[in-house]
Parts: structure tokens; C-alpha cells; sequence
């Protein structure tokens, strides 16, 4: 998952004057819906390839720029994994995607910069936070924003306590089983945990190994990030995960309870409460010192 970040925003705004190109569409995440991504974004690339045109690029140049943008047309499993929406910038300095939980506007632009209007609820005090729902049987790391909410994919982590002792204590019985989704369609959190506790030393320390992977992931993940990060999961796990924890914004409150009796509609609802009351006192702050300023 290519997310967004504040770093990714400030390059491109910096990035020297020359041809730039963006685009915006809004995605489907699954179902039927799948293929007007792919349908959606073909003629946002053709609507591109015109303007380049009309630029006075010459038709290799154009070729060359469009190369790799186009060769996602022809990768099911690209469009099979997206988020709310999806913002593609194109230079001659190279070509970057991000997958967003925005609900864009079909739009594509050529400039002598990229267009970021379309970002900047991302930036602003409405904007994104983190929420990791944790057991030891299984892990999800979710982006969200007030209206939006998206799992995203922590790469070279183990996803459970069980995967971590596969080749430290194979004769330890652990068992957990996969949850379902629920009645209406909503997905519930997928992994639950049922083995022995973290009862002993022993349990504790397997448990803060397992932690500390996952914490190394979120730190590769949102490095240079400034977003609050909210937990959730059992009482009893939230303060091993504490102690090994490196992200400097995870906020003190979190959502207590075994994460898989909500659906992940109902802990972005419970997460954004926790961190909007952040937002508004950031709000205030940056309110009260532009009137200092004027």
C-alpha cells in the first residue's frame, strides 16, 4: 500500500518547475464495481496523453512518460487492492501512486506543477489518524480520516504471536481461528486469539517479541509522520504494546475489548471520536495564533 504521507507531500510541491501531470479517481475497493477503476483511470490517461499533446511534447517523450502509468492497466491485482481513492503524479523525474482514503473527483491536470488542491483535506485539521487493532492472534493497521476509513498492509511484520514462535517453540499449542463476516455484510476484524493468555514470564516475553516486530513495521511505515495513532485491543494487551512502542503520536485513550466483535466501520467511528477532540485543539491553537499574527 502506497499511502500518502506529509514527506511525499512536501516533495511534491517542491519539486522543480517542468511538466507535471495528475490525476484523481475515485475507487471502488471490491465487487462488480472493480473494473470501472481500471475503465475510470484509461480515460483519465488518454485525457493526460491530450494534454501533453497540446503542450508541444513530442510523441516519445509522451510515450515515455506514460509508460509506467499505463502498464497498471494490465495488473488485476493493482486494482483489486485500492482504498477511497487514487492520485497518480507524472514527470519527467519519475512517476509515483498513492492510494487514499478521499473520495476524489474524476480529474486529471498538466501544469508546470502537480495539482494538490485535491490533498489538502489530508493536511487539515479534519485530517488523518491511525488506528492498529491488535491481539496476538492477528493484526490490522487501518488509515483514516472523518468520512474514511482503509487497512493498509504492514510489510515484512509477522501478523500473529503464533507466526512469530513458529520456529522459536514449535511444540507450543496455540490455537485461534479466522473470524467471519457478519450478518449485513460487515467485516469483522479476522483473526482472534485463543491460547494460553500471556499468564508467566514466558508469555510476556513472547508477547513483547511479537510487539516489538510489529512496532519496528509501524515505524518503517509511518516514519516522519505526525498523525495520531489510536490501539485497539484487550485490556490486558494494551500496555505490553505500550512498552515497546516508537511512534511518537500514539494518543493515551484507546478502544478497549477484543477488536473482532466490531466491524471495521464501527472502530473507525469509536477511533474518531478519541482523536477529534485533537483536531479541534489544533484548530484553536492555529486559530488563536493567526489573530496573534494579525
Amino acid at each position: 500500500m502506497n499511502i500518502l504521507t506529509r514527506d511525499n507531500i512536501k516533495q511534491l510541491v517542491e519539486r522543480e518547475k517542468g511538466i507535471c501531470s495528475s490525476i484523481y479517481l475515485p475507487t471502488f475497493r471490491a465487487g462488480n464495481n472493480i473494473d470501472q477503476n481500471k475503465i475510470a483511470f484509461k480515460n483519465l490517461l488518454r485525457k493526460t496523453e491530450k494534454d501533453l499533446k497540446e503542450a508541444g511534447l513530442r510523441r516519445d517523450r509522451i510515450a515515455s512518460l506514460l509508460d509506467q502509468p499505463g502498464q497498471l492497466m494490465v495488473n488485476p491485482s493493482f486494482w483489486k487492492n485500492q482504498s477511497d481513492g487514487l492520485a497518480v503524479f507524472i514527470s519527467g523525474e519519475g512517476f509515483s501512486y498513492h492510494r487514499c482514503p478521499l473520495k476524489f473527483e474524476p480529474l486529471a491536470v498538466t501544469g508546470s506543477r502537480f495539482h494538490l488542491k485535491p490533498l489538502l483535506p489530508m493536511l487539515s485539521n479534519d485530517g488523518r489518524f491511525y488506528l492498529l487493532a491488535l491481539t496476538l492472534g492477528g493484526l490490522q493497521l487501518f488509515q483514516g480520516t472523518h468520512y474514511s476509513v482503509s487497512e493498509l498492509k504492514l510489510e515484512q511484520v509477522p501478523q500473529s504471536l503464533q507466526e512469530t514462535m513458529k520456529y522459536d517453540d514449535p511444540e507450543r499449542q496455540i490455537q485461534y481461528h479466522s473470524g467471519v463476516s457478519s450478518p449485513g455484510g460487515k467485516t469483522k476484524y479476522k483473526p482472534t486469539f485463543h491460547g494460553q493468555g500471556v499468564a508467566g514470564d514466558r508469555d510476556r516475553k513472547q508477547s513483547l517479541q511479537f510487539f516489538q516486530q510489529v512496532d519496528r513495521g509501524i515505524h518503517a511505515l509511518l516514519g516522519g509522520e505526525s498523525s495520531p495513532l489510536v490501539l485497539a485491543g484487550p485490556d490486558h494487551l494494551l500496555p505490553l504494546y505500550r512498552k515497546v512502542n516508537s511512534y511518537p503520536h500514539l494518543i493515551d485513550q484507546a478502544i478497549t475489548g477484543n477488536p473482532g466483535d466490531r466491524s471495521m466501520e464501527e472502530l473507525h467511528g469509536e477511533a474518531w471520536e478519541l482523536v477529534r477532540p485533537l483536531f479541534a485543539r489544533k484548530q484553536e491553537e492555529a486559530g488563536e495564533a493567526y489573530r496573534a499574527f494579525a
